[in-house]
């Protein structure tokens, strides 16, 4: 799909989920270097540390303090990957924003900057967004003791799961691109979606699935390679590829929905005008 139908279409309607995704494959693939450069810079150090972490984790510990130590250290590490992946997110908004409607085609670094400075902004919304999935999480997670309902609410909390990520990836776009700052970024995201909530989340949802299959599968392999290694940096090298691959993964699930807010705030627009000749009596 060229440039401008695309643009066209974004204005008229709600992308089809088949369009979503080839739409995504085709600027993921247009811009490989620099959302690969991405990963590297963003996902790969904190990586690097956690796969040291967990190694320097030993099971047969059996001092309480020492393995709350050892949980703790590891702990932080994956909590230090959360908040740095909305900087992969800010920065994936600015890279296709700019390949959807620039003329020229901006460097790598300034996207980075652009992306990078608003992570304040987007911070301070999103600590409101975790707070609301953790308290949604957490009923049903003292559900899944009781018999019975543990099959019942996996999927439940998946979907909590997915609904948080989409959330997350419109605040980010809302920060990035319109400079918003913490509960105008959810509101704005929440004025976007609204009449298309049920939509965009399916469109999400499909996208999540096919993206969490193949990790799942990229994870399977890494696991039955590692089962064969004994030397700890060996470990820590195949470790990192595999996480690279992953990264890559969510990133393209960031293309899609930076895509999916600029053709939300796009009808929005269209509406909102329209709206305006309604009232003017035009």
């Amino acid at each position: 799909m060229e440039k401008q139908e695309l643009r066209q279409s974004m204005e008229s309607r709600l992308l089809r989920l088949g369009e979503l995704l080839k739409v995504s494959y085709g600027l993921i693939n247009e811009r490989f270097g620099s959302f690969l450069g991405l990963t590297l810079l963003v996902y790969i150090p904190v990586n690097v540390v956690l796969y040291v972490k967990m190694l320097q984790v030993d099971p047969t510990v059996e001092d309480a303090a020492l393995m709350l130590n050892q949980a703790m250290s590891v702990s932080v590490v994956q909590l230090i990957l959360v908040f740095i992946e909305i900087v992969a997110v800010l920065v994936t908004a600015v890279l296709v924003h700019n390949q959807v409607y620039g003329e020229q085609k901006i460097p790598f670094g300034t996207a980075f900057y652009r992306g990078i400075r608003m992570w304040v902004r987007a911070v301070t919304a999103l600590v409101l967004v975790m707070l609301g999935a953790f308290l949604c999480l957490i009923p049903l997670g003292s559900l899944l003791a009781l018999p019975g309902l543990f099959g019942m609410m996996l999927p439940l909390i998946a979907l909590v799961s997915v609904y948080y990520s989409m959330m997350q990836n419109m605040v980010c776009c809302a920060a990035a691109l319109r400079g918003h700052w913490g509960l105008h970024n959810l509101r704005y995201s929440f004025f976007i979606l609204r009449g298309y909530m049920g939509r965009a989340f399916g469109r999400m949802l499909v996208i999540s699935l096919i993206t969490s299959g193949i990790s799942m599968l990229f994870e399977q392999l890494l696991a039955n390679i590692v089962s064969f290694l004994t030397q700890p940096w060996l470990y820590v090298l195949i470790c990192t590829a595999f996480s690279a691959l992953i990264s890559v993964l969510n990133t393209f699930g960031f293309i899609a929905a930076s895509v999916l807010f600029l053709n939300l705030e796009e009808i929005k627009i269209q509406e909102v005008r329209e709206a305006d000749r309604h009232s003017n009596g035009e």
